[in-house]
């Protein structure tokens, strides 16, 4: 028995409302009191460099390089010190023993120094990938080229 026409055509209908549903929306979860020196803020598709009175949205990635320091302000009475070093990653529904728990210790200082340049991370992936494609042709003392 074929299937009617109507009911492909409706599974179709009801797949693109579902599809095209908007994503949850951002939720402004605090403010960045203080900066020194270089931290930078990362929402998943751009990096810049945190500022002071910045608001920090659920979702945003906030890193204190080697060199920098932020105190973090969630609410009336939670307040953050991220350290040199340390990273935080910041979701809607988190409390603030939550966010607390949530600071780690971040090692790669070059990356997040460049992602303070503004640099994008797609393009810093695709300048190594093209450096390792151009060929490293000498270890040491030894070639490792086939030429």
């Amino acid at each position: 028995m074929p299937v009617p026409r109507y009911l492909f055509l409706s599974a179709a209908w009801l797949a693109s409302a579902v599809l095209a549903q908007a994503p949850a929306p951002v939720k402004s979860m605090g403010v960045v009191a203080e900066v020194q020196g270089l931290v930078t803020v990362t929402d998943g598709l751009t990096g810049t460099s945190a500022i002071e009175g910045a608001v920090i949205n659920g979702g945003m990635r906030l890193v204190a390089t080697s060199t920098g320091s932020a105190t973090l302000r969630f609410g009336g009475a939670c307040e953050i010190r991220l350290r040199s070093g340390q990273a935080l990653t910041v979701r809607n529904d988190m409390s603030c023993p939550e966010l607390v728990a949530a600071v780690t210790p971040f090692p790669g200082g070059a990356l997040a120094q460049a992602g303070g340049l503004g640099i994008n991370r797609t393009l810093l992936i695709g300048a190594g990938l093209a450096a390792g494609a151009l060929g490293v042709t000498r270890i040491g003392n030894r070639s490792i080229s086939s030429n």
